[in-house]
């Protein structure tokens, strides 16, 4: 057991925490923005044709899509309005406004995993999974063609459980208080690295100074996003 044990750590050590990372960025040229935003707006990503494996169906599905639409807005709101300008939440799928920033989307793929296979096991097992497609418009140019597109995915896959958790008891504890969250951990990161890329591309224009930007994670780079 022993050897097993502490050949899971190396995996551990190898693998990294969970994360979230951003792929596949496309940038418009014909719709790129001439100034930075004074306001950013987020409306609600869509649900509509994702794939949603989880433990729900009918109207508990339907509440459950709701509810992780609204966190992950509130978040994007939240995040944006620290590192980008100031932001808020758009209700519907249309907006008045002439002037910002509209941040959207759709979800592509939520998996919700197996909560106890994370808290016991982990390095994969009964993983959470959320990918997304963010568009991003600048509503004084164009309604219809965003300046930028990207996909956000990731999740809980590379963290340990309680028997692959190298340490004392202690960190035994710290897993069973962060499996419990599961995609509410993956909303987080996504609204990270959502808004991290957003500031990537301000100081790509000039926008902002690139000592004030934050970084995306890029798909295949190694490192922790919390």
């Amino acid at each position: 057991m022993s050897k097993i044990l502490a050949i899971l750590a190396c995996t551990i050590a190898l693998a990294g925490c969970a994360s979230v990372s951003v792929k596949d960025v496309q940038k418009n040229t014909t719709t790129e923005p001439k100034t930075k935003p004074e306001t950013l707006y987020v409306m609600d990503f869509s649900t509509e044709s994702a794939e949603f494996n989880v433990d729900r169906e009918g109207k508990e599905l339907e509440t459950f899509k709701t509810d992780l639409t609204a966190m992950l807005s509130d978040l994007l709101v939240e995040r944006l309005g620290k590192a980008v300008a100031p932001a808020q939440r758009i209700l519907g799928n249309k907006t008045s406004f002439k002037k910002g920033w509209l941040v959207t989307g759709r979800f592509i793929r939520v998996n919700q995993g197996s909560r106890a296979l994370r808290m016991t096991l982990g390095l994969g097992a009964g993983g959470t999974k959320m990918e997304t497609e963010v568009l991003v418009y600048d509503l004084s140019i164009s309604r219809t063609k965003p300046f930028m597109r990207f996909v956000t995915t990731g999740g809980s896959n590379a963290e340990p459980g309680i028997l692959t958790s190298p340490g004392p008891i202690s960190a035994g504890l710290a897993v069973i208080k962060h499996t419990v969250r599961g995609l509410s951990e993956d909303a987080n990161r996504t609204s990270r690295e959502t808004t991290a890329a957003l500031s990537e591309y301000m100081a790509e224009r000039g926008f902002i100074s690139t000592n004030d930007a934050q970084k995306a994670k890029k798909l295949g780079e190694t490192g922790n996003v919390l």
